[in-house]
């Protein structure tokens, strides 16, 4: 299914968008970091954010007190990366109120 060609073709838009998630969001998301599907968010509170979107439906995990850890399949589609940026925006918005 050459996955590996799909990560490259798919992450750097999906990097782009997280990235201007943590412009539209500078209270809550302090750092991203990743490479290919894999992705940290440094967030001022990883177990509120994996909470919130747990409840939207986005699975996520803590990876300690003040980062969320992206691992989407490889086999991702486009359409949901950018359905995973659109549930985090939903919960960084709702964490700004």
């Amino acid at each position: 299914e050459q996955l590996l060609k799909k990560v490259q073709r798919h992450a750097p838009a999906w990097h782009k968008e997280l990235e201007q998630l943590k412009t539209a969001y500078p209270k809550q998301i302090h750092a991203l970091r990743g490479r290919g599907y894999m992705v940290g968010i440094s967030v001022a509170d990883a177990a509120l954010c994996t909470s919130k979107a747990r409840e939207k439906g986005l699975l996520i995990v803590p990876a300690g007190h003040n980062t969320i850890r992206l691992l989407p399949p490889l086999i991702a589609s486009e359409t949901e990366l950018k359905e995973s940026v659109q549930i985090l925006d939903s919960v960084f918005q709702e964490l700004e109120i």
